[in-house]
């Protein structure tokens, strides 16, 4: 099958030094979960949804910089637009982890966007049958220490950021992907504006809780920022 092309993504500022040696990673034992144990989580929350072509969808060869394959609904089941939808899947994100949201005021449809690039690979995806996206990620580890932006210079050429929804939904299959001592996950795809300013993207971080760790948090963080413990989280067209 041929390749699938997105948008190049352009950077004027200099973003080669927007990196630190990393050597956190995923939690001990964690593992993506087969399409199988993935359906089996999803349909306690969306029993009504077609499931039927998810196997067919997942039969092309994982490409090598991923970890496994996701099942994402498809926006419009979910809700009329994509902040409702982003709202909808972090509400029951929360009713599987204890997860605090410290961008709720951006979840209007002023102030949350998909960015280019991975609003070309929603138009794509959004072209298979069925009810789902079904598609490769990684969750961190690839680019884990660097900034979203310098992140972005290297994707290949079929990969692109994944937006938070993908991300809340990818943690209600895999709550165990977000642990004490693993990376955080910033999800470039979505992009939140403040006053007039963008480039901040969504991240999901631990949150120290009276000097222990055991909660979670989604927040904000700008795109030139990096850290040994966080790692941007990408996804690809197949």
């Amino acid at each position: 099958m041929k390749m699938q092309i997105l948008p190049k993504t352009y950077n004027p500022y200099p973003i080669e030094n927007e990196a630190v040696q990393s050597e956190w990673g995923y939690p001990f034992g964690f593992q993506m979960l087969s399409l199988e144990k993935q359906v089996q989580t999803l349909k306690k929350y969306f029993p009504k949804l077609d499931y039927g072509h998810i196997n067919q969808l997942a039969k092309y060869k994982l490409p090598d910089r991923a970890d496994g394959w996701i099942i994402i609904p498809k926006l419009h089941l979910l809700a009329n637009n994509y902040s409702e939808a982003l709202k909808a899947a972090f509400e029951l994100l929360s009713q599987v982890i204890k997860i605090e949201n410290k961008v709720e005021d951006r979840f209007t449809d002023e102030m949350v966007s998909l960015n280019n690039r991975t609003a070309k690979a929603h138009e794509i995806l959004n072209k298979q049958p069925g009810d789902f996206l079904v598609l490769p990620i990684q969750s961190g580890r690839l680019y884990r220490g660097k900034s979203p932006r310098l992140a972005t210079s290297q994707f290949a050429d079929n990969e692109f950021g994944i937006c938070a929804l993908m991300g809340t939904i990818f943690l209600l299959t895999h709550p165990d992907r977000i642990r004490p001592e693993s990376l955080d996950i910033i999800c470039p795809g979505t992009e939140l504006y403040y006053g007039g300013f963008c480039g901040i993207c969504c991240e999901f971080e631990q949150l120290p809780l009276k000097g222990e760790y055991g909660e979670f948090k989604l927040t904000s963080t700008p795109d030139l920022c990096f850290s040994p413990w966080s790692g941007v989280a990408t996804g690809f067209i197949v």
